[in-house]
């Protein structure tokens, strides 16, 4: 089961956290689904008319492996770094860069470990949580109706071994960075300029549609590309197309017992928005696991009297929640 639930979900249980916003310049939905996984290593950042001038739309997709510590971490601070960065630079370029630079360095020093522990601790609470519903409702499914005492949550057994399960991380605190990690995608849209930046590490992509064209930016990180495999440079550490057997990117942020091969350093893009610049959308890799850019166009131009929420929810309707199912709950 790894990081999925033992709770047999019907298809349309699946948690989704969604958001919508606009300005004068833009609308925006954004959609993280959590299907049946213990705890929703993803994230995503929407943030409106930022800047000095109030001239900058911000938008990120984090992507988290082994834990969503680091993924909050980024949550809770990249944007705020990355306008410190441009006020001090006036270069936006060069701040996407250093900001992206400076969030490893943030993890490691006092403040920022501390931090990282109260999440951890928050999590494994948050678990233990879930574990307790599940096997409570499943106790009641089975009509074993117990007295409960004080309205407490008589566990089976098996309590001890789940809580085991559940603190199998609680060793030295500083271990958190060396085995959880997250890629993180950037939009930033210079409203006053329109111009729109794309920073990355990972393997999210970003298509911009026009009524007869798409615009593609990305920048794969995936062990296996030339450019990541000439500066992994040893193949014997790339097994199954991961690093390590366990990665598909070679560039996160956290992740620090392969801190010797793990980069954080951005490909940057740049782009001048237009008027037939129609929708922009932002996809992590499990959703580009399942559909590639003509599959979006289609369920975009099929939805596309639908409200920008509603098309997001019926592209991911359409088939991720089906396709975890089929492959991680058996």
């Amino acid at each position: 089961m790894g990081q999925y639930s033992s709770l047999e979900k019907d298809y349309d249980e699946i948690i989704k956290e969604a958001d919508e916003g606009e300005n004068d310049f833009l609308k925006y939905a954004s959609n993280n689904i959590k299907a049946w996984k213990r705890m929703n290593l993803n994230a995503f950042i929407s943030k409106l008319s930022q800047g000095e001038e109030n001239n900058f739309d911000i938008f990120c997709i984090i992507e988290g492996n082994k834990g969503n510590e680091i993924t909050k971490f980024i949550q809770n601070h990249f944007v705020e770094e990355l306008l410190n960065e441009i006020k001090l630079k006036k270069d936006i370029k060069n701040a996407i860069k250093e900001t992206f630079l400076k969030m490893n360095k943030l993890m490691e020093g006092k403040a920022g470990m501390k931090e990282i522990i109260d999440l951890k601790k928050k999590n494994n609470e948050e678990v233990m949580n879930n574990f307790k519903k599940i096997i409570n409702d499943d106790l009641k499914d089975n009509n074993n109706k117990n007295e409960l005492n004080n309205n407490e949550i008589k566990l089976p057994e098996e309590e001890n071994k789940i809580e085991e399960e559940i603190n199998i991380f609680e060793e030295e605190d500083e271990e958190i960075l060396d085995y959880t990690g997250c890629t993180l995608c950037l939009i930033l849209i210079d409203t006053k300029l329109n111009k729109l930046y794309f920073g990355n590490i990972g393997n999210s992509e970003v298509y911009i549609y026009k009524k007869d064209n798409i615009k593609e930016m990305k920048s794969s990180h995936r062990p296996n590309e030339p450019t990541e495999n000439a500066r992994i440079n040893n193949d014997s550490l790339i097994i199954n197309n991961k690093l390590y057997g366990i990665l598909t990117s070679a560039r996160t942020f956290g992740n620090f017992a392969y801190k010797n091969i793990i980069s954080d350093e951005p490909d940057i893009q740049e782009y001048d928005l237009n008027i037939e610049d129609k929708y922009i959308f932002i996809a992590n890799e499990s959703i580009l696991n399942i559909y590639n850019k003509e599959n979006i166009k289609e369920l975009i131009e099929k939805n596309e009297n639908n409200d920008l929420k509603e098309i997001l929810t019926n592209i991911l309707d359409n088939k991720i929640s089906k396709y975890f199912y089929n492959n991680n709950t058996k």
